[in-house]
């Protein structure tokens, strides 16, 4: 039988060694102390399970959890659901043990959110039927004239599609920080403008000399993002780039429609499970 305490470190030489291959994706959180809380199950002195909490402040009003063992323990995921109105946990779609933890918990799957790397080769191929546009209307080139309504988008629109767990109200300054702080490259983000208004969006960021990221993407209405991405793709190859990233969640229906050529069944979702008390 286990038993469940509340500490504030996480001592390693007491933790079995199963479960130390386990923690890896969080080593990082455990070793800054980026944790609000911090639970261990042990059994015979020897740690065999672990739960944390920790909090976003892009997103205030839940509490994010995250647990590892190696049986099933409810009392350790239980630790973690006192006195929080909202919580969330995430975990791959295929870590089967956990999701049934937390379904029993009563969470439920709000969000799927898909991560691949593509070669730029690969997603022209699938594109080879749209008509790239002329030419690529640079943010650099909003942020000179239209910089207060590209933010203002930009905001509104993650708001739209993260209604299950509600961002904090940023000032569309503070977005324009966010942006930058991801090393945005203005050159080739590409904005979609009709009489005088911004109709669509999407977001480059390098990552090394042969490998960018697809960042924020957004669109109003029927309007050619595909087209806009086929024209970055080129762009991208011309200057040697040979794989991009893309993120896609089920509760963006920009990234949707963005990437709808391309069979995201296919890949490994990151599930995220909500559980708000009544």
């Amino acid at each position: 039988m286990y038993k469940v305490r509340k500490i504030q470190e996480l001592m390693d030489d007491t933790i079995h060694p199963e479960l130390l291959v386990q923690l890896t994706e969080v080593k990082w959180r455990l070793d800054s102390k980026k944790y609000e809380e911090l639970f261990i199950a042990t059994k015979d002195s020897v740690v065999t399970g672990i739960a944390m909490s920790w909090f976003n402040d892009f997103h205030p009003m839940a509490k994010y959890i995250q647990f590892f063992a190696l049986e099933p323990m409810p009392a350790l995921l239980e630790s973690l659901l006192q006195s929080q109105k909202k919580v969330v946990f995430s975990c791959w779609e295929d870590e089967q043990s956990k999701i049934k933890m937390a379904e029993q918990a009563g969470f439920q799957l709000f969000r799927q959110t898909y991560m691949a790397t593509f070669s730029i080769a690969a997603l022209l191929a699938k594109l080879e039927n749209i008509q790239a546009i002329p030419q690529i209307t640079a943010l650099a080139q909003i942020l000179q004239h239209q910089r207060e309504p590209f933010f203002s988008a930009l905001k509104r629109n993650y708001e739209e599609t993260h209604i299950h767990n509600p961002a904090q109200n940023f000032s569309w300054q503070e977005w324009e920080e966010f942006l930058f702080d991801d090393e945005v490259d203005t050159e080739l983000s590409g904005v979609l403008v009709e009489d005088e208004q911004i109709t669509g969006y999407i977001m480059l960021h390098a990552v090394t000399e042969k490998h960018y990221e697809i960042g924020w993407v957004g669109q109003s209405g029927e309007v050619h993002i595909q087209a806009l991405l086929k024209r970055q793709l080129l762009e991208l190859q011309k200057k040697g780039i040979q794989t991009v990233e893309i993120e896609v969640d089920t509760t963006d229906w920009h990234a949707r429609a963005l990437f709808r050529f391309i069979d995201l069944q296919q890949v490994r979702s990151w599930n995220s499970y909500i559980l708000e008390a009544i």
